[in-house]
Protein backbone atom coordinates (compact mmCIF):
# COMPACT_ATOMS: atom_id res chain seq x y z
CA UNK A 1 0.00 0.00 0.00
CA UNK A 2 1.30 3.25 -0.95
CA UNK A 3 1.14 5.97 2.02
CA UNK A 4 0.00 9.55 1.49
CA UNK A 5 3.88 11.12 2.31
CA UNK A 6 5.29 8.96 -0.33
CA UNK A 7 3.61 11.12 -3.35
CA UNK A 8 6.29 13.73 -2.96
CA UNK A 9 8.94 13.30 -5.08
CA UNK A 10 11.29 14.36 -2.79
CA UNK A 11 10.53 10.91 -0.87
CA UNK A 12 11.18 9.28 -3.73
CA UNK A 13 14.21 7.11 -3.26
CA UNK A 14 14.92 7.00 -7.09
CA UNK A 15 14.91 10.41 -7.44
CA UNK A 16 17.24 10.64 -3.93
CA UNK A 17 19.90 8.29 -5.96
CA UNK A 18 19.47 10.81 -9.20
CA UNK A 19 20.33 13.56 -6.81
CA UNK A 20 23.21 11.66 -4.87
CA UNK A 21 24.55 10.31 -8.26
CA UNK A 22 24.53 14.10 -9.61
CA UNK A 23 26.48 15.13 -6.44
CA UNK A 24 28.88 12.22 -6.68
CA UNK A 25 29.61 13.51 -10.56
CA UNK A 26 30.01 16.90 -9.46
CA UNK A 27 32.65 15.14 -6.53
CA UNK A 28 34.44 13.20 -9.18
CA UNK A 29 34.61 16.09 -11.41
CA UNK A 30 35.95 18.09 -9.03
CA UNK A 31 39.01 16.24 -8.28
CA UNK A 32 39.69 15.65 -11.79
CA UNK A 33 39.78 19.34 -12.61
CA UNK A 34 42.51 19.75 -9.57
CA UNK A 35 44.51 16.54 -10.49
CA UNK A 36 44.76 17.81 -14.35
CA UNK A 37 45.60 21.35 -12.74
CA UNK A 38 48.40 19.31 -10.39
CA UNK A 39 49.84 17.78 -13.18
CA UNK A 40 50.11 20.62 -15.86
CA UNK A 41 51.56 22.70 -12.95
CA UNK A 42 54.42 19.70 -12.35
CA UNK A 43 55.26 19.70 -15.59
CA UNK A 44 55.64 23.51 -15.90
CA UNK A 45 58.13 22.89 -12.92
CA UNK A 46 59.71 19.91 -14.16
CA UNK A 47 60.10 21.92 -17.62
CA UNK A 48 60.61 25.06 -16.18
CA UNK A 49 63.69 23.06 -13.79
CA UNK A 50 65.19 21.36 -16.90
CA UNK A 51 65.51 24.27 -18.78
CA UNK A 52 67.10 26.29 -16.04
CA UNK A 53 69.75 23.24 -15.73
CA UNK A 54 70.66 22.69 -19.68
CA UNK A 55 71.43 26.68 -19.67
CA UNK A 56 73.51 26.09 -16.12
CA UNK A 57 75.18 23.13 -17.74
CA UNK A 58 76.05 25.12 -21.49
CA UNK A 59 76.70 28.39 -19.76
CA UNK A 60 79.42 26.41 -17.72
CA UNK A 61 80.51 24.63 -20.66
CA UNK A 62 81.67 27.50 -22.43
CA UNK A 63 83.68 29.14 -20.03
CA UNK A 64 85.55 25.95 -20.07
CA UNK A 65 85.44 26.58 -23.87
CA UNK A 66 86.55 30.03 -23.33
CA UNK A 67 89.23 29.57 -20.91
CA UNK A 68 90.82 26.58 -22.65
CA UNK A 69 91.09 28.92 -25.72
CA UNK A 70 92.62 31.17 -23.50
CA UNK A 71 95.17 29.06 -21.97
CA UNK A 72 96.35 27.31 -25.39
CA UNK A 73 96.24 30.79 -27.28
CA UNK A 74 98.82 32.21 -24.80
CA UNK A 75 100.85 28.95 -25.09
CA UNK A 76 100.66 29.66 -28.62
CA UNK A 77 102.01 33.10 -28.38
CA UNK A 78 104.39 32.31 -26.47
CA UNK A 79 105.60 28.93 -28.84
CA UNK A 80 105.84 31.42 -31.97
CA UNK A 81 108.13 33.67 -29.52
CA UNK A 82 110.14 30.99 -28.97
CA UNK A 83 109.63 31.28 -25.53
CA UNK A 84 107.42 28.03 -24.12
CA UNK A 85 109.15 25.71 -22.13
CA UNK A 86 107.96 22.73 -20.01
CA UNK A 87 107.40 24.56 -17.04
CA UNK A 88 105.17 26.95 -18.70
CA UNK A 89 102.96 23.58 -20.34
CA UNK A 90 103.14 22.37 -16.19
CA UNK A 91 101.95 25.68 -14.86
CA UNK A 92 99.04 25.15 -17.71
CA UNK A 93 97.90 22.19 -16.33
CA UNK A 94 96.98 23.50 -13.04
CA UNK A 95 93.95 24.71 -14.02
CA UNK A 96 90.55 22.36 -13.84
CA UNK A 97 90.04 22.51 -17.38
CA UNK A 98 93.09 20.73 -18.81
CA UNK A 99 94.52 17.31 -18.49
CA UNK A 100 97.23 17.26 -21.02
CA UNK A 101 98.92 19.88 -23.15
CA UNK A 102 100.43 18.77 -26.51
CA UNK A 103 102.98 20.76 -28.98
CA UNK A 104 102.85 19.87 -32.38
CA UNK A 105 105.00 20.93 -35.37
CA UNK A 106 103.33 21.78 -39.04
CA UNK A 107 104.41 17.52 -39.80
CA UNK A 108 101.70 16.29 -36.73
CA UNK A 109 104.76 15.13 -34.59
CA UNK A 110 104.71 16.09 -30.69
CA UNK A 111 107.33 18.21 -29.95
CA UNK A 112 106.98 18.32 -26.50
CA UNK A 113 103.85 17.65 -23.76
CA UNK A 114 102.40 17.66 -20.38
CA UNK A 115 99.62 15.43 -18.77
CA UNK A 116 98.07 14.74 -15.24
CA UNK A 117 96.84 11.60 -17.06
CA UNK A 118 98.69 8.28 -18.34
CA UNK A 119 98.88 8.72 -22.16
CA UNK A 120 97.28 5.74 -23.18
CA UNK A 121 94.09 6.77 -21.21
CA UNK A 122 93.53 9.17 -23.96
CA UNK A 123 96.28 8.06 -27.13
CA UNK A 124 95.81 5.60 -29.21
CA UNK A 125 99.46 2.94 -29.78
CA UNK A 126 99.58 4.13 -32.88
CA UNK A 127 100.02 7.56 -32.00
CA UNK A 128 102.03 6.96 -28.86
CA UNK A 129 104.54 4.52 -31.04
CA UNK A 130 105.72 7.38 -33.33
CA UNK A 131 104.47 10.47 -30.86
CA UNK A 132 103.17 11.95 -34.16
CA UNK A 133 99.36 12.96 -34.70
CA UNK A 134 100.07 13.20 -38.88
CA UNK A 135 98.32 9.80 -39.77
CA UNK A 136 95.03 10.51 -37.38
CA UNK A 137 91.71 11.43 -39.20
CA UNK A 138 90.92 13.66 -36.92
CA UNK A 139 94.12 16.00 -37.07
CA UNK A 140 94.24 15.48 -40.57
CA UNK A 141 90.96 17.13 -41.09
CA UNK A 142 91.48 19.94 -38.21
CA UNK A 143 94.84 20.77 -40.90
CA UNK A 144 92.16 20.86 -43.93
CA UNK A 145 89.93 23.13 -42.59
CA UNK A 146 92.57 25.32 -41.50
CA UNK A 147 90.80 26.52 -38.68
CA UNK A 148 92.37 28.72 -35.80
CA UNK A 149 90.50 27.25 -33.09
CA UNK A 150 88.48 24.18 -33.19
CA UNK A 151 86.66 22.27 -30.51
CA UNK A 152 86.31 18.21 -30.81
CA UNK A 153 85.33 15.19 -29.09
CA UNK A 154 88.61 13.14 -29.23
CA UNK A 155 87.78 8.97 -30.07
CA UNK A 156 91.16 7.07 -28.78
CA UNK A 157 90.13 4.48 -30.99
CA UNK A 158 86.51 3.92 -33.00
CA UNK A 159 83.44 4.07 -30.69
CA UNK A 160 84.90 5.59 -28.28
CA UNK A 161 85.30 9.31 -27.03
CA UNK A 162 87.92 9.84 -24.11
CA UNK A 163 88.56 13.52 -24.22
CA UNK A 164 87.47 16.65 -24.89
CA UNK A 165 90.20 18.19 -27.70
CA UNK A 166 90.55 21.81 -27.91
CA UNK A 167 93.42 21.98 -31.25
CA UNK A 168 95.06 26.30 -31.56
CA UNK A 169 96.87 26.61 -34.91
CA UNK A 170 100.14 28.33 -34.43
CA UNK A 171 100.72 30.86 -36.95
CA UNK A 172 104.27 33.05 -38.04
CA UNK A 173 104.83 36.61 -39.00
CA UNK A 174 103.07 35.82 -42.24
CA UNK A 175 100.54 34.01 -41.73
CA UNK A 176 102.17 30.63 -42.34
CA UNK A 177 101.12 27.65 -40.43
CA UNK A 178 103.84 26.79 -38.01
CA UNK A 179 102.22 23.59 -36.11
CA UNK A 180 99.76 23.60 -33.24
CA UNK A 181 98.89 23.49 -29.34
CA UNK A 182 96.54 21.12 -28.36
CA UNK A 183 94.71 20.77 -25.17
CA UNK A 184 93.29 17.77 -23.74
CA UNK A 185 90.36 16.88 -20.67
CA UNK A 186 89.49 13.21 -20.29
CA UNK A 187 85.80 12.22 -20.12
CA UNK A 188 86.54 11.30 -16.27
CA UNK A 189 87.83 14.91 -15.36
CA UNK A 190 84.31 15.83 -17.06
CA UNK A 191 82.76 13.63 -14.82
CA UNK A 192 84.60 14.90 -11.67
CA UNK A 193 83.92 18.32 -12.69
CA UNK A 194 79.83 17.64 -13.34
CA UNK A 195 79.92 16.29 -9.86
CA UNK A 196 81.23 19.03 -8.32
CA UNK A 197 78.13 20.24 -9.51
CA UNK A 198 76.16 17.47 -7.86
CA UNK A 199 78.02 18.34 -4.18
CA UNK A 200 76.85 22.08 -4.64
CA UNK A 201 73.23 20.59 -5.16
CA UNK A 202 72.73 19.58 -8.72
CA UNK A 203 71.49 16.29 -8.18
CA UNK A 204 70.48 13.42 -10.88
CA UNK A 205 68.26 10.44 -9.97
CA UNK A 206 68.10 7.36 -12.20
CA UNK A 207 66.12 8.18 -14.83
CA UNK A 208 67.98 11.90 -15.49
CA UNK A 209 70.38 11.72 -18.22
CA UNK A 210 72.76 14.49 -19.47
CA UNK A 211 73.71 14.57 -22.73
CA UNK A 212 75.50 15.77 -25.42
CA UNK A 213 75.50 14.65 -28.77
CA UNK A 214 76.54 15.87 -32.62
CA UNK A 215 73.38 17.25 -34.33
CA UNK A 216 75.51 17.18 -37.75
CA UNK A 217 76.54 13.31 -37.54
CA UNK A 218 73.92 12.13 -35.21
CA UNK A 219 76.68 10.66 -32.31
CA UNK A 220 76.68 10.34 -29.11
CA UNK A 221 79.41 12.50 -27.41
CA UNK A 222 79.09 12.54 -23.61
CA UNK A 223 76.45 10.85 -21.33
CA UNK A 224 76.11 11.20 -17.36
CA UNK A 225 73.54 10.30 -14.88
CA UNK A 226 70.21 8.54 -15.68
CA UNK A 227 72.02 4.82 -15.23
CA UNK A 228 72.44 4.30 -18.55
CA UNK A 229 75.41 2.54 -21.03
CA UNK A 230 76.13 3.27 -23.98
CA UNK A 231 78.94 3.52 -26.35
CA UNK A 232 80.06 6.71 -26.49
CA UNK A 233 80.16 7.44 -30.53
CA UNK A 234 77.10 5.34 -31.22
CA UNK A 235 74.51 6.75 -33.76
CA UNK A 236 72.20 8.92 -31.63
CA UNK A 237 69.52 9.61 -33.41
CA UNK A 238 66.58 11.23 -31.57
CA UNK A 239 62.99 9.57 -32.61
CA UNK A 240 59.62 10.98 -32.48
CA UNK A 241 60.70 14.37 -30.94
CA UNK A 242 57.38 16.37 -30.53
CA UNK A 243 56.94 19.83 -28.59
CA UNK A 244 55.71 20.54 -25.86
CA UNK A 245 53.29 22.99 -24.20
CA UNK A 246 55.99 24.68 -21.89
CA UNK A 247 58.62 26.61 -23.44
CA UNK A 248 60.12 25.79 -27.35
CA UNK A 249 63.42 24.10 -25.72
CA UNK A 250 61.85 21.63 -23.76
CA UNK A 251 60.39 18.62 -25.95
CA UNK A 252 59.57 15.35 -25.63
CA UNK A 253 61.16 12.63 -27.81
CA UNK A 254 62.00 8.97 -27.65
CA UNK A 255 65.45 7.92 -26.35
CA UNK A 256 67.93 6.02 -28.75
CA UNK A 257 69.70 4.48 -25.68
CA UNK A 258 67.24 3.14 -23.55
CA UNK A 259 64.01 3.52 -25.99
CA UNK A 260 62.05 5.16 -23.28
CA UNK A 261 59.95 8.29 -23.96
CA UNK A 262 61.50 10.95 -22.06
CA UNK A 263 61.23 15.03 -21.51
CA UNK A 264 64.09 17.34 -22.53
CA UNK A 265 65.71 20.73 -22.47
CA UNK A 266 67.46 21.08 -25.76
CA UNK A 267 70.64 23.77 -26.06
CA UNK A 268 72.45 24.19 -28.87
CA UNK A 269 76.48 24.51 -28.61
CA UNK A 270 79.09 24.96 -31.40
CA UNK A 271 77.21 26.91 -33.82
CA UNK A 272 74.74 24.73 -33.83
CA UNK A 273 76.75 21.18 -35.01
CA UNK A 274 76.50 19.95 -31.15
CA UNK A 275 73.41 19.72 -28.68
CA UNK A 276 73.33 19.45 -24.92
CA UNK A 277 70.21 17.88 -23.67
CA UNK A 278 69.18 17.73 -20.13
CA UNK A 279 66.29 15.01 -20.06
CA UNK A 280 64.01 12.96 -17.37
CA UNK A 281 61.52 10.30 -17.83
CA UNK A 282 58.04 10.99 -17.29
CA UNK A 283 57.38 8.37 -15.10
CA UNK A 284 60.37 10.18 -12.36
CA UNK A 285 58.55 13.18 -11.92
CA UNK A 286 54.83 11.54 -12.31
CA UNK A 287 55.31 9.37 -9.84
CA UNK A 288 53.73 11.33 -7.43
CA UNK A 289 51.02 12.48 -8.62
CA UNK A 290 50.10 8.78 -10.44
CA UNK A 291 49.60 7.46 -6.47
CA UNK A 292 47.68 11.01 -5.73
CA UNK A 293 45.37 9.71 -8.68
CA UNK A 294 44.68 6.26 -7.00
CA UNK A 295 44.48 7.70 -3.75
CA UNK A 296 41.89 9.97 -4.78
CA UNK A 297 40.07 7.13 -6.82
CA UNK A 298 40.08 4.81 -3.59
CA UNK A 299 38.98 7.87 -1.82
CA UNK A 300 36.29 9.17 -4.15
CA UNK A 301 34.69 5.33 -4.42
CA UNK A 302 34.37 4.50 -0.48
CA UNK A 303 32.90 8.37 -0.35
CA UNK A 304 30.30 6.95 -2.58
CA UNK A 305 29.82 4.03 -1.12
CA UNK A 306 28.83 5.34 1.63
CA UNK A 307 26.80 8.48 0.43
CA UNK A 308 24.62 5.68 -1.24
CA UNK A 309 24.41 3.24 2.21
CA UNK A 310 23.91 6.81 3.65
CA UNK A 311 20.69 7.05 1.50
CA UNK A 312 18.95 4.11 1.63
CA UNK A 313 19.59 3.87 5.35
CA UNK A 314 18.01 7.19 5.62
CA UNK A 315 15.29 6.51 2.98
CA UNK A 316 14.34 3.00 4.89
CA UNK A 317 14.33 5.26 8.39
CA UNK A 318 11.98 7.71 6.47
CA UNK A 319 9.89 5.30 5.53
CA UNK A 320 9.85 3.63 9.06
CA UNK A 321 8.67 6.94 10.45
CA UNK A 322 5.90 7.03 7.90
CA UNK A 323 4.47 3.80 8.43
CA UNK A 324 4.53 3.83 12.45
CA UNK A 325 2.76 7.37 11.93
CA UNK A 326 -0.30 5.46 9.44
CA UNK A 327 -0.08 2.94 11.57
CA UNK A 328 -1.31 4.85 14.92
CA UNK A 329 -3.85 6.64 13.14
CA UNK A 330 -5.56 3.07 11.11
CA UNK A 331 -7.10 0.17 12.13
CA UNK A 332 -4.32 -2.79 11.71
CA UNK A 333 -7.03 -5.19 10.39
CA UNK A 334 -9.22 -3.19 8.34
CA UNK A 335 -6.39 -0.07 7.19
CA UNK A 336 -9.61 2.30 8.15
CA UNK A 337 -9.28 5.52 10.10
CA UNK A 338 -9.46 4.55 13.90
CA UNK A 339 -10.22 7.27 16.65
CA UNK A 340 -7.50 8.47 16.90
CA UNK A 341 -7.25 9.50 13.12
CA UNK A 342 -10.54 11.29 14.34
CA UNK A 343 -9.93 13.11 17.20
CA UNK A 344 -7.29 14.85 15.56
CA UNK A 345 -9.42 15.38 12.37
CA UNK A 346 -12.24 16.91 15.07
CA UNK A 347 -9.24 19.28 16.25
CA UNK A 348 -8.20 19.99 13.43
CA UNK A 349 -11.46 21.56 11.85
CA UNK A 350 -12.02 24.30 14.66
CA UNK A 351 -8.58 25.77 13.77
CA UNK A 352 -9.22 24.98 9.77
CA UNK A 353 -12.34 27.39 10.47
CA UNK A 354 -11.05 29.76 12.44
CA UNK A 355 -8.18 30.73 9.84
CA UNK A 356 -10.59 30.86 7.44
CA UNK A 357 -12.55 33.25 9.04
CA UNK A 358 -9.52 35.37 9.87
CA UNK A 359 -8.43 35.42 6.35
CA UNK A 360 -11.83 36.62 5.13
CA UNK A 361 -12.13 39.18 7.30
CA UNK A 362 -8.30 40.21 6.06
CA UNK A 363 -9.86 40.27 2.65
CA UNK A 364 -12.90 42.13 3.99
CA UNK A 365 -10.80 44.78 5.72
Amino acid sequence: MTLPNQKSIFRNLGFKRFLLMLFIGLQVFSVAIYLAVSRQQLEINVAKTLENTAVLLASQYQSFNELMGLQLQLLATKNGQGHIDQPSLQRALEKDWLDAVFIIDKTGKIVSHASLIPLNRVLSADILSGMSFEKHPIFQGLKQQNAEQQLVFWRKAKNTNDALLFHQSVKGPQGEYLGSIVGMLSSRTMDRIFQKNVANGLTLSDHEAFVIYNSSEKTLLYLYGAGMNATLGDKYALQGTTASPFSEAVKYYHSPIDGQRRLGAFKSLQQGHWTLLMSVQPKEYLLGWWIQVVISMVTLSLMALMQWLLLNSFHRNQMQRDRLAHDSLHDPLTQLPNRRHFDQWAEAVPLVRQNAICSHLLCWR
